[in-house]
This record gives structure tokens, C-alpha cells and sequence, in this order.
């Protein structure tokens, strides 16, 4: 009898270990057949299936893709993908390899020579490079750069950066709760490097995600519609949520052009926010005019106007100091409980 269970047990693992691939591959050919007749409904679709691999090629006048995947095989985990994604509206081929270890961890990487995001202002990445690292357990760690970026509209304005990088990291903190911290570095042409460190705690992830999907539903509906207005509250409550969880953000160091440095933290819920620091007024006016000029496709002359009169008000209002050729910062909201102290 033992004999026989112990039969039954290893013809079971057997089907299992034989059959699990071919599972999987038919679980991949079953969602992706789906998504891409539904998004591409007049693509050409070829698929090359197999035991342990699948071939997919995608043909449509926006987009194609030749992809490689593997299954349930030594080294590529529960899956594994690697190809190449054509897009034609960004003028790019991105390199594309993504594989599920064992583990649930989930590794991605994507690289192109060039992308090209077209719009009023256009985005101009060389040598872009992104990776993902998703653990199951919530933690999640995101990295990007790229040789240069050269952000550039058609009435003058631009702002070009060499070796800009991006680090994202995600940990949980609890079922519910998060920890988050992005770096963000970048040096403009001629200039010393410029760096972003901001470290965000007690995320709310529920509401995190209502957050983005609402932010998202926003951004694509035209303005003063049903779609905008849903898209409005749904920020809004999905805010309020991750205020009342106690979202805290601290500004570890924003340092422009080497010269500008701030540093702060902001908890909304206790109305406690506090930014310092110094450096030289024209490093913020050229950063702010830039920027004024490219967001609201304003002309360089009226962008530097803008500029130096928003720099004015502020000043005007006691937010910042004016000495000279430099400003200061020291801006300080008492936490509500010592206000009620006081």
C-alpha cells in the first residue's frame, strides 16, 4: 500500500513538474491575446508556442514588439520575457527583460538609445536605462538614468541636464502602511550638480492608490466635465486619507546648481512645516523662469518677468529674505498641539 502512495505522490510531482510550464505558457497566451485585441484590435499577432516557450510578435502602425518568453525552466523562474518594444509615437526600440523568480520577487529592466516624449514640450532622453525590483512582500525598489535630457518647447525655452538619475525606493511598514524614499540627481549643462533627497513616511497605500488612479482620471478628462469633477473629489478624499494616516515628508537636502540648498519637513495633519536654507537669488530665478516658461508656455522674456515678480511677492509677503544678490529661507508653522499650548 505504501508502495502505491508513494506511486501516486511522484506521478503527481510528475504531471506537476511537466505540466506547470505548459500551464503557465497557456496562462500567458490566454491574458496577453486578450490585452493586446482589445488595445490593438487591428495589429497582426503571431504566437510560437511551446513547452517551456513562447514566441509573440505584435505588428501595428503605432507599435510593435517581439518578445521571448520562458517558463517554469532552470534560470528564468516562474517566467521570464525578454524582446524588443517598438513605439512610434516616442521614436523608440527599448530593450525589454523582465523575469518572477521563485520567490515572487519581480525583476524588470528597459533600456533605448533614444525616447523622445512629444508634446508643447518635448522630453529628449539619450541612453535612458530603467530598472524594477519588486519583492512580494511590498518592497520595491525603482532606478533611471540616462546620459542627457533636454527638456525644450518651440518658443525658446529649455533646460538640458547631464547623467540625471532617479532612485526610488518602497518598504512596508505594516499591512496597510508604507515607507518611501526618491533621489532625484541631475547636473545642467555648465553647472554643478543639482539633488533631490526626500524620505516619506507612514503612506497610506489604499489611499495612495485611489490618489494615483484619481490624478490619472483627472489628467485624461476635459475640463469642467462629469469626468473632471468625479476625478477632483476623488483626489481630494484619497488626500484626506493619507493626511489622517499621518503622512509625514522631510526634505533631506534640495540643492540647486551646487549653490541653493533647502531642507525641510511638512505633516500635514499636524499642520507642522518647516523649510530652510540659502543661496544666490539668480541660481533660483534662472531654475523658476525655466520652468515658469515651460509649464505655462510662456515666452523667456515674460518667464524671467514672472519670475522675478513671484521671487518679489514673496518676499514681499515675509516668506523669504532678500540680502543682496542671495535669499534666505526660514519658513516655520507651529505643530497644532504646541500651538494650542501656546
Amino acid at each position: 500500500m505504501k508502495k502505491v502512495i508513494l506511486i501516486l505522490v511522484l506521478l503527481t510531482l510528475a504531471a506537476v513538474v511537466v505540466g506547470l510550464p505548459a500551464a503557465i505558457g497557456w496562462f500567458v497566451h490566454d491574458r496577453l491575446s486578450e490585452t493586446v485585441s482589445e488595445e490593438l484590435p487591428d495589429a497582426e499577432v503571431e504566437w510560437d508556442r511551446g513547452w517551456f516557450r513562447s514566441g509573440l510578435r505584435v505588428e501595428d502602425e503605432a507599435f510593435s514588439a517581439r518578445l521571448d518568453f520562458r517558463h517554469a525552466s532552470p534560470g528564468a523562474g516562474w517566467i521570464s520575457v525578454d524582446g524588443l518594444v517598438s513605439l512610434a509615437e516616442w521614436a523608440a526600440a527599448i530593450d525589454l527583460d523582465a523575469r518572477l523568480a521563485l520567490d515572487g520577487t519581480l525583476s524588470a529592466s528597459a533600456r533605448t538609445p533614444t525616447l523622445e516624449v512629444p508634446g508643447p514640450v518635448t522630453w529628449r532622453y539619450q541612453a535612458p536605462d530603467l530598472t524594477l525590483t519588486a519583492k512580494r512582500g511590498g518592497d520595491a525598489e525603482l532606478s533611471g538614468a540616462a546620459e542627457r535630457l533636454l527638456i525644450v518647447d518651440g518658443i525658446g525655452n529649455r533646460l538640458a541636464f547631464v547623467a540625471p538619475a532617479l532612485e526610488v525606493r518602497m518598504q512596508s511598514e505594516s499591512l496597510r502602511t508604507a515607507s518611501a524614499g526618491i533621489a532625484l540627481t541631475a547636473s545642467r549643462v555648465g553647472e554643478a550638480e543639482s539633488r533631490l533627497s526626500v524620505e516619506i513616511e507612514s503612506i497610506d497605500e489604499p489611499a495612495l492608490a485611489e490618489l494615483l488612479q484619481a490624478l490619472g482620471q483627472l489628467a485624461g478628462a476635459e475640463p469642467d466635465t462629469a469626468a473632471a469633477g468625479f476625478g477632483a473629489i476623488g483626489a481630494a478624499s484619497a488626500w484626506q486619507q493619507l493626511v489622517s494616516a499621518g503622512l509625514r515628508i522631510e526634505i533631506v537636502e534640495f540643492v540647486l546648481d551646487g549653490e541653493l540648498s533647502l531642507s525641510g519637513h511638512w505633516q500635514p495633519d499636524e499642520k507642522d512645516f518647516v523649510l530652510t536654507g540659502q543661496g544666490p537669488r539668480d541660481t533660483l530665478l534662472r531654475w523658476w523662469s525655466s520652468i515658469a516658461g515651460l509649464a505655462g508656455q510662456l515666452p523667456p522674456e515674460q518667464a524671467r518677468a514672472a519670475a522675478r515678480m513671484g521671487l518679489q511677492d514673496l518676499a514681499d509677503r515675509g516668506a523669504i529674505g532678500l540680502d543682496g544678490d542671495r535669499i534666505n529661507v526660514d519658513l516655520q508653522a507651529l505643530p497644532q498641539s504646541t500651538a494650542a499650548h501656546d
